[in-house]
């Protein structure tokens, strides 16, 4: 008899509509295991942890520090997989964080979530639930996905540490390659680019789950003013994106980054750009990014580059290992 270990954490996924509010709600905890068991008659049993009753909102790295110790305690041996229902807003950052935790698990983890709760018939709860049982049980991978449909039908499974945030006005992820494969009720297609490099015979070594807040993201926009940028205190590193050509703006004075790049040199602060596409055509501004101090991550999502920074600079207080840390893959985190 095959066995999974489903995590909940709270999250729309376990929430209710009472009064024109979401909120978590206890009893929604077996509908997903219940769907499931009347929909297919596998030889199959279920067992649950209770983690947390939390909207994906409120969480922080405390938040995976402890799921990472709660999956720690689990013998591996006992399950063909775990899943965890997860809230939709947090969602890629849980996903990226556990992917760099757990970059060894011998079993597959598969994180899911929701876009309405359960009682609503909008809902792709169910069957990305469904999806994550199908491919605990019909492949053969072991680490860190991500389950989500962006049509009710169709489920894709991301490497978890490429899935990327819904824009606002949609409920929809994508990730910045091809998922590992496509589940349509009890069709499986998997990709055979993302399946090739998942299977290699990499072994990655297991990371104390130490996080820091002492790190500083911005985001570009028309006028962004650097001089207002504070980065004395305790910023121990900052990432920096990019505009989708992977540039910023290099001209203008208090405009220009390379207003932040002397002062991060000068308080001796590694400065990450990130996202940056290797086979995207190379801009005039770009050049900016061979300055000292300026270190590009080359193909990896911003969502995944600041969980790792949030990780790095938890494990390391030199400016040095932190940068080697940065530009070492740890978890297939780079876009193949």
């Amino acid at each position: 008899m095959a066995k999974i270990l489903v995590i909940t954490t709270g999250g729309t996924i376990e929430s209710v509509l009472s009064n024109g509010v979401i909120a978590p709600d206890m009893s929604t905890k077996s509908q997903l295991i219940d769907n499931y068991q009347n929909n297919y008659s596998d030889d199959i049993s279920f067992e649950i942890i209770n983690f947390s009753v939390l909207l994906s909102e409120n969480i922080n790295p405390d938040f995976w520090v402890k799921l990472y110790e709660t999956i720690m305690y689990i013998d591996f041996t006992q399950y063909n997989g775990i899943i965890i229902t997860h809230g939709s807003d947090t969602l890629c950052y849980t996903s990226c964080a556990l992917s760099l935790l757990l970059n060894n698990i011998p079993i597959p983890v598969i994180i899911t979530a929701s876009n309405y709760p359960l009682g609503d018939k909008r809902t792709n709860g169910y069957t990305n639930f469904n999806a994550s049982v199908r491919f605990i049980l019909k492949t053969k991978f072991n680490g860190v996905f991500c389950a989500w449909s962006n049509d009710n039908i169709t489920v894709n499974i991301h490497i978890a540490s490429h899935i990327m945030q819904s824009r606002t006005f949609e409920n929809k992820f994508i990730g910045i390659t091809e998922p590992i494969c496509i589940i349509t009720n009890d069709t499986i297609k998997l990709s055979s680019k993302q399946s090739e490099c998942h299977n290699n015979t990499v072994q990655f070594k297991r990371i104390n789950p130490v996080f820091s807040t002492d790190i500083l993201r911005i985001m570009p926009y028309p006028g962004l003013n650097y001089n207002n940028i504070c980065i004395t205190g305790n910023i121990k590193a900052i990432l920096h994106e990019t505009y989708h050509s992977s540039t910023v703006c290099t001209e203008d004075g208090n405009f220009s980054i390379e207003n932040l790049i002397i002062r991060c040199k000068e308080y001796d602060i590694p400065l990450f750009i990130a996202p940056f596409d290797s086979k995207g055509g190379i801009y005039k501004s770009e050049k900016i990014y061979e300055t000292e101090n300026v270190y590009i991550l080359k193909d990896i999502s911003s969502e995944c580059a600041i969980i790792k920074l949030m990780l790095a600079c938890g494990l390391y207080k030199n400016s040095r290992d932190i940068i080697d840390f940065m530009i070492n893959d740890i978890c297939y985190e780079r876009k193949i």
